[in-house]
Order: C-alpha cells, then sequence, then structure tokens
C-alpha cells in the first residue's frame, strides 16, 4: 500500500497577494508545479440562468406550498411528481428560514422578485447529506473487496457517483483508491442536479467542522489546511470530474463499473425508484456494483444481487 506523502501547513501569501493568490510558498511538488491550482473565484463556473417566475407554472392551486416547491424545482428542470410529497413538504420551513420570510406565499414573491435565489434553495429542499468516509462498514467493504476485484479485473476503472450532493463521498473514494496507488487509472465523476453543490465540489474545499468522522490519519494524509477550512489533497482533485446533470433524466453513459447512488430513492415516488435502479444497471458493466443508501433495495427489481449491506451487483443476463 502507497501512502500518500503528509500534507504541511500551507504558509500564508506573499504581501500583498489577494485571497485567492495561494501560490507563494507552497511545498515543492504537493501541488505538482502548479498543474492543479485551486481557481480563483473570477474562474469559478457560473450558475445557470433561472426561469423568469412568469415562465414557471402552478401545479395545485390549493396547496400553495406544494405549488412553492413545484416553481422552485422547476427551475431545475426536475418534475416535482417524481418524489414523495411528504418528505419534500417537510422541507418548507426550512425554505422560509433561509428566505427570512414567516409564510409561503412571502417566500414565493421573494423567489418571483429574485429568481436566482432558486439555486440557493435548491440546496435547502434537495438535503445532501454527505461526510467524508460516511458509514465506515461500507467503505471498508469497499476497500477490502469491492475495489481490489474491479481492480484486478479491469485495467481501467469508471466509477460514477450519482446524486454526488458536494462531493466527500467520491473524493473518499478516491482516497482509497490512492493508498492502493489506483488512482490514476481510474476515472471518477460526479453529478449532481445543483450547480452550488457542484461549484463547491469542483473546489474541494470544506469547514474544518464536520469532518470528525474520518480517522485523524486519513485526514491528516487527504486534507490541507486552508484557513479555517480544509482542502482536499491535489492528487484527489485532479483525478475527478465534476458535472451539474439530474440522474433523474439524463444517466451518465456506461458502461461504469461502479456506481454510487445514495439516499435518493428513499425521496422517491416508488415507480420512480424502479426506473432509476433499471437505468443504473443498464449503464453498469457485466459483474458491475451499485451502492446505495442502508433503506434501499434496488434488488427487488430483479436486476441485482444484493452482496453486502448497501453493495449490490449487477446480475448476468438470462
Amino acid at each position: 500500500m502507497t501512502a500518500l506523502p503528509q500534507p504541511h501547513p500551507i504558509p500564508s501569501p506573499r504581501a500583498g497577494a489577494g485571497p485567492d493568490d495561494l501560490s507563494a510558498g507552497r511545498p515543492p511538488g504537493l501541488y505538482f508545479a502548479g498543474v492543479v491550482p485551486f481557481p480563483p473565484v473570477s474562474s469559478r463556473p457560473r450558475l445557470p440562468a433561472p426561469k423568469p417566475a412568469a415562465a414557471l407554472k402552478p401545479r395545485r392551486g390549493n396547496e400553495p406550498a406544494y405549488d412553492f416547491l413545484a416553481s422552485l424545482l422547476d427551475q431545475a428542470g426536475i418534475a416535482i411528481e417524481q418524489y414523495r410529497s411528504n418528505a419534500l413538504l417537510r422541507r418548507v420551513p426550512a425554505c422560509l428560514r433561509a428566505l427570512g420570510v414567516s409564510t409561503v406565499a412571502e417566500a414565493a414573491e421573494r423567489l418571483a422578485a429574485r429568481p436566482a435565489l432558486a439555486w440557493s434553495l435548491l440546496d435547502v429542499v434537495l438535503l445532501g447529506v454527505t461526510e467524508f468516509c460516511r458509514d465506515p462498514a461500507a467503505f471498508q467493504h469497499l476497500k477490502a473487496t469491492v475495489l481490489p476485484e474491479l481492480a484486478r479485473s479491469q485495467a481501467r476503472l469508471r466509477i460514477w457517483s450519482a446524486g454526488c450532493s458536494e462531493g466527500q463521498e467520491l473524493y473518499s473514494v478516491a482516497a482509497c483508491l490512492a493508498e492502493a496507488d489506483w488512482l490514476e487509472r481510474c476515472e471518477l465523476l460526479g453529478t449532481d442536479c445543483r450547480p452550488e453543490a457542484i461549484a463547491r465540489a469542483r473546489l474541494g474545499e470544506y469547514a474544518t467542522h464536520g469532518q470528525a468522522i474520518a480517522p485523524a490519519a486519513w485526514r491528516r494524509a487527504h486534507l490541507l489546511p486552508a484557513g479555517e477550512n480544509v482542502r482536499i489533497h491535489p492528487r484527489l482533485r485532479v483525478a475527478t470530474t465534476w458535472r451539474v446533470s439530474d440522474v433523474l433524466g439524463h444517466p451518465e453513459p456506461g458502461p461504469w463499473h461502479l456506481i454510487f447512488c445514495r439516499n435518493l430513492a428513499i425521496y422517491l415516488e416508488p415507480p420512480v425508484a424502479a426506473a432509476l435502479w433499471r437505468r443504473l444497471g443498464e449503464q453498469l458493466a457485466p459483474g458491475g456494483y451499485l451502492v446505495t443508501g442502508k433503506a434501499e433495495n434496488p434488488a427487488a427489481t430483479g436486476a441485482f444481487s444484493r452482496v453486502a449491506p448497501c453493495f449490490y451487483q449487477l446480475r448476468p443476463p438470462c
């Protein structure tokens, strides 16, 4: 097993440097001689323009909260009918708090006046909860069984994290591959329908709090200090690709050897969830693996066999 070099504290920028000029005083080689610098603010991806409020159609005139959520999801081209309405309606109070209003009517007026607020509210409604090395038992099985098996049988691994949120899970997978010296022979893609989540994943910078779930040795090897935040080691950042995409409407073309789609289907209507599992199975390579949340069961579709908690393998065609 080849461990990553231990990171060193980043020295303070030179006098007069701007907040995004972090090149001064970097440890030699740690940033690969500037091959993967952290992007300045001016070069970070811009979010797509939201739809004008006039283009949004109400779905249920007698349910203002539902109409408000439908209009919000329309901004991202997401059909609210795909989701369990009760799960989404529970997020309405959080939307009101985020907007600083007390009623749904006020929230709808605020959104109509400032449609760009929709992108931030998508993060509130489609809550993407993720952490580094979340679910340690699943990551132990991944490291001990699944990745070695795939690495032995494939010259190049293709791994897709669908609904990747801010990227911590895919970066954790990249770290597993780096520790085994397999990272450079892998393609890793993360997709999410929320542009702001993808922008944060691409930047690879996170608040220090909330990272305690990852072992201290893991944090030292794969995270670099960045003021009050931490940054992903460049070796992991340069190995990942991020794209704004809705897995429900646009599955990424396979074949993929390993797909992560965790804790999304539990919020979907059952027929939509079943269709999602079938589409993901169509994109998996023979013998490929699908990793899900603990409460999700794609085996019910008949396309997968459960091989371990959260791990399902594509069944061979009859």
